[in-house]
């Protein structure tokens, strides 16, 4: 028997929220987060949200082959958009959403495509703008979220420069050239636009990529694809190539120490002079 209520519920909670966020170039992902949590949440307050349900939320998200990240990013959005009602004092402080995580993080897994793989995803794309945004991702490594929002205006194909606007918070933003491979796929694309933004479908604005993306990645026989993996492989492909960690930095808008630290591993040069140093001769003496 669902409790009586005496303020908003989660699944008017959830509505306010998404109507405040529809700017959001995840928008698409939002929504779709916000749908996955309504069946059990959306008739309760707040004040409701016990650390049982969030653990019943969680083992159904398991058995359906949800990741342990998904699972904790459903929990993010759920209590953002509760302090999100809070800050417009539509709930009350006391509201506050207390449960713990139900499962621990997934952990990162250091996996990158090979150039072929890369091939293979941009090949089994047969929708023009997820074959676009595969290229995007994996030429320039800008997050999704920029290249969603990029428009025609900051793309400039006569001085082949791509200016990513922005960035929010700490997510920096870059301006990269345009080389090859990318100028041909955004020449095409650019003759049949009808709307400001490069990734669009069907005269409309794309906000979420995800299904795309997955539908092409089965299809090149490749898993666990999502869009972070297009910017981790042109990370990993630079510092392979000996790209210099300072050049990786700026074209990602990242710092030199995080490149360093996530992908340093990965260059050719990657503690070759420490290991030197440690060089010695084993032969028998005399």
């Amino acid at each position: 028997m669902a409790p009586i209520l005496s303020g908003p519920s989660i699944d008017a909670i959830l509505d306010a929220y998404l109507a405040a966020k529809t700017d959001r170039p995840s928008y698409g992902s939002l929504v779709a987060t916000a749908n996955m949590l309504r069946p059990r949440f959306g008739r309760l307050e707040p004040r409701h949200v016990t650390q049982a349900l969030v653990q019943q939320h969680a083992k159904e998200r398991a058995a359906a082959g949800r990741s342990n990240s998904t699972i904790v990013n459903d929990m993010l959005i759920l209590r953002a958009a509760v302090n999100w009602a809070i800050k417009q004092k539509l709930l009350q402080p006391a509201d506050k959403l207390t449960f713990e995580a139900p499962v621990p993080r997934s952990k990162p897994r250091d996996r990158w495509l090979t150039r072929e793989e890369a091939k293979a995803l941009v090949q089994a794309c047969k929708a023009a703008h997820v074959r676009l945004f595969v290229v995007l991702g994996l030429v320039t490594g800008a997050r999704r979220d920029a290249i969603l929002s990029l428009t025609w205006d900051r793309v400039d194909l006569s001085r082949r420069r791509i200016d990513f606007g922005e960035g929010v918070g700490n997510k920096r933003r870059a301006v990269v050239p345009i080389n090859d491979t990318l100028l041909a796929e955004l020449r095409a694309a650019r003759e049949v636009a009808t709307t400001p933004f490069v990734v669009e479908y069907g005269g409309h604005h794309v906000t979420d990529i995800r299904t795309g993306l997955e539908a092409a990645a089965k299809r090149a026989g490749l898993d666990h694809v999502h869009p972070h993996l297009l910017r981790h492989t042109a990370a990993t492909h630079m510092v392979m190539a000996g790209v210099p960690t300072a050049e990786v930095a700026r074209y990602l808008g990242m710092t030199e120490a995080m490149v360093e630290r996530v992908y340093g591993k990965h260059s050719p040069e990657w503690l070759s002079r420490a290991a030197t140093s440690l060089d010695m001769d084993l032969s028998p003496a005399g």
